[in-house]
């Protein structure tokens, strides 16, 4: 597996979310819907995927693989995608020189095609100014095979045949928790009361990102 981020300590609440991606990339059949992850930006649509990729990735027999569009550029994304046939093992790391990044991302969509279950996760699928983020994903998706993918996206324009999953902001009940956790890792540990926490959270509209960066401030 490839994951380039750990699991976050304090990942917080998501639960339905979670289940929900559960039941369409784990119990669905191979060559189900993508599923994409929408929302605006700081909603937390890649910390989303990633503790979803950590909480069940050993539960592909494939493993993981993660890739990012921010971008769009060929290069960088072969590059990402080279990077995960390395870690499947698919050629000895010591021919990883030898061959170019377009023919060590070839191999791995071919592997990516094969009937085991694997997870795919693809961040930040945007497009551009260009293309729109269906043409990015359409250039770069494996073919037909045992991979479920999990996108990112911004964009909410999906057609049918796309599983589309609205990411929304936290509960504030989860953003008080979120920012608590921060306060009570300072040395010394804080206490600030629900009421200031509250008005904090709507302050902030209960957008994740928001919340973390408030919380190590405060911490």
């Amino acid at each position: 597996s490839r994951v380039p981020f750990p699991p976050n300590p304090l990942f917080a609440g998501r639960e339905e979310e979670l289940r929900d991606l559960a039941r369409a990339l784990l119990y669905a059949p191979a060559g189900a819907p993508v599923v994409i992850s929408t929302g605006i930006g700081g909603i937390g649509k890649t910390q989303l995927a990633v503790e979803f990729a950590h909480r069940y990735g050993q539960d592909f027999a494939g493993g993981v693989q993660w890739v990012s569009l921010a971008g769009g550029d060929p290069a960088a994304v072969a590059r990402e995608v080279a990077e995960g046939g390395l870690s499947m093992g698919l050629w000895p790391e010591a021919e990883d020189g030898q061959l170019s990044p377009e023919e060590k991302a070839r191999r791995t969509r071919r592997a990516w095609a094969r009937p085991e279950p694997r997870l795919v996760v693809f961040d930040n699928c945007d497009g551009d100014a260009a293309r729109d983020a269906r043409d990015l994903l359409d250039e770069w998706r494996p073919g037909p095979g045992g991979a479920r993918l999990l996108v990112t996206s911004r964009s909410a324009d999906w057609p049918a045949g796309f599983s589309a999953l609205a990411v929304p902001t936290l509960p504030r009940p989860q953003s008080i928790a979120l920012l608590r956790e921060y306060l009570e890792q300072a040395d010394p540990p804080r206490r600030e009361d629900d009421t200031a926490l509250d008005a904090l959270a709507a302050e902030l509209g209960d957008l994740p990102l928001a919340l973390t960066l408030a919380g190590s401030y405060l911490a």
